[in-house]
């Protein structure tokens, strides 16, 4: 546990700077996009869609930015996967492989934990302000946004483009890559979008249902006729929740934060020797078929698996620290974004009006590094699972996949050192 709060330091005080720029470009890139979505908003909700999904990129950029800055100062992550020797050439694939392996877990913590409908309630304020002077569409406009047939086939379109990509992008130049990571934002968006929209038809016709009235009635009855076991069952679901409250977005950020540095990890997998024969008989070609499709699926979801895996042989003892922390944090944080307008002391509404949106900021950039380098700190320490039992260093040949950054990290030859020395 000592080792945490030592690389925690020794990540603030060696990247503090750097971590405040990092954010800081996010965070403007982010209040611009979402000021240009609502204006566009006005006029197409079909054009929003096109333009929305930047802004939360711009956050998942800075992150996976501020997470590569704070790489130089983890001393497990480093022994893992030496950092020496890397080219610009392979800075820049790595970075593009980072995001597009955290894509669908960030976009789908993003809308999970409703920061993705902050942003779409500033964008439909702004567009609809733009309706009400005459500035934009009466008809079609982000004001009545519905999951259309044309928003269907642009997130077809955008899937097989991306896939295609998928298969030939080691033969097409390296700014493919910037496409591709704008297919990916836009067609995972939208589909959390749209499957949001039928999980409230879904959940709105289950609770129409009888038997579910009929449940709910029966709970009534049920606390009114045995009062004892009905407090301790809200007992248990207030601590349940409080549980669930302190520690799933903070394990959230460790896990995308696991899929950016992505260390590989070899996972015992179960036999499948039944499986194995049939796929044995197949000829050639259906192999070839199930290999590419399986390799198409499974090249964004082996980094989450794998990182989820690594957090679940951390053990309780690492992981309820991390979660102390997190909440030391937050602390911290609430008390910031307090304190600091107070030292500001008193003016009139017009002043705050213009400047708070500024002051605002100043709280969230001192403790936004602090996260960062609380998340990458933790993720280090987990790391020393990986010396033991259920996660560790996969040598190289050993059939297990190296995911994002072993691209990121060094050269495929420094890689293979690396695993062969570590």
């Amino acid at each position: 546990m000592l080792a945490v709060l030592r690389t925690w330091g020794r990540v603030l005080v060696m990247h503090g700077p750097a971590l405040v720029a990092a954010y800081l470009i996010g965070h403007t890139a982010h209040y611009i996009l979402v000021w240009a979505s609502g204006m566009v908003g006005a006029y197409s909700s079909f054009a929003l869609v096109l333009i929305a999904p930047l802004a939360v990129l711009s956050k998942l950029l800075a992150f996976v930015a501020m997470m590569l800055i704070t790489r130089d100062s983890l001393p497990r992550l480093n022994r893992l996967a030496p950092t020496a020797g890397r080219s610009a050439h392979d800075r820049r694939i790595g970075f593009s492989e980072a995001v597009l392996s955290s894509v669908i877990p960030f976009f789908a913590f993003y809308y999970a934990a409703g920061f993705f409908r902050e942003d779409l309630s500033r964008i439909l304020t702004i567009s609809q302000n733009q309706v009400m002077i005459g500035a934009g569409s009466d008809t079609g406009n982000a004001t009545q946004f519905d999951v259309t047939p044309a928003l269907l086939i642009l997130l077809v379109t955008c899937f097989a483009l991306k896939q295609a990509w998928e298969k030939v992008k080691n033969k097409l130049p390296s700014w493919t890559r910037v496409p591709a990571v704008y297919l990916d934002v836009v067609w995972v968006l939208v589909l959390i979008y749209g499957a949001s929209a039928f999980t409230v038809a879904i959940e709105d016709w289950i609770g129409s249902r009888a038997v579910v009235q009929w449940t709910h009635d029966f709970g009534d009855w049920f606390a009114v006729s045995i009062p004892a076991i009905a407090a301790i069952w809200e007992a248990i679901v207030q601590v349940v929740t409080v549980i669930l409250n302190l520690s799933v977005i903070p394990l959230a950020w460790l896990l995308i934060a696991g899929v950016v540095f992505g260390e590989v990890i070899a996972v015992q997998r179960p036999k499948m020797e039944r499986i194995t024969r049939r796929y044995d008989r197949l000829n050639a070609g259906a192999k070839r078929r199930l290999r590419d499709t399986a390799g198409l699926a499974s090249s964004r979801v082996q980094p989450i698996l794998e990182a989820g895996t690594l957090l679940f042989h951390a053990g309780p003892i690492r992981i309820a620290f991390y979660l102390l922390l997190s909440q030391a944090w937050l602390f911290l944080d609430q008390t910031l974004a307090a304190g600091i307008p107070r030292l500001f002391g008193a003016h009139a509404w017009e002043w705050w009006v213009m400047f708070l949106p500024l002051i605002s900021v100043i709280p969230v950039l001192i403790s936004e590094p602090i996260r960062i380098a609380l998340i990458a700190a933790a993720y280090d320490d987990v790391l020393a699972t990986s010396r033991r039992g259920g996660a560790r260093n996969a040598p190289a040949g050993s059939g297990t996949t190296a995911p994002v950054a072993d691209s990121m990290v060094a050269p495929a030859g420094q890689r293979e050192k690396a695993t062969s020395t570590g």
